[in-house]
């Protein structure tokens, strides 16, 4: 597989082609902007556990090539309804920044195992 484009705002990430100034809610934009362009999503947009979507911290992977719109249209569809279920389950609520550390920390690790699936050697 091709090496993918990482997409991060945490610090504990080596490797970060994109590095977004922001929170969680800012990668997410940062990414839709790139699968519109074409780049394909190889990771899921949101987090398994609720408990992790109060982290201010994301890395995802998208492609590094780009598809056309009918190619793409997955991709599309997931990281808009991704940033539509971050905003209404955020509501008014803040980003947890007391647990910092853990969240780059767990946010590292899924990624690795994420390198790991896709068969990448980031």
């Amino acid at each position: 597989m091709n090496e993918p484009l990482v997409v991060s705002n945490n610090p504990q990430i080596d490797k970060v082609d994109i590095y977004v100034e922001g929170g969680f809610l800012d990668v997410l934009i940062r990414c839709r902007d790139l699968v519109y362009l074409g780049h394909r999503l190889l990771v899921h947009p949101l987090f398994a556990s609720i408990r992790m979507i109060y982290s201010p911290l994301r890395t995802l992977m998208l492609s590094r090539e780009t598809f056309s719109h009918k190619e793409n249209q997955d991709s599309e569809i997931l990281i808009a309804d991704a940033i539509e279920k971050y905003q209404r389950t955020m509501g008014q609520r803040k980003e947890d920044r007391i647990h910092f550390d853990d969240y780059a920390k767990v946010d590292k690790s899924l990624h690795e195992q994420a390198i790991r699936e896709l068969g990448c050697s980031v």
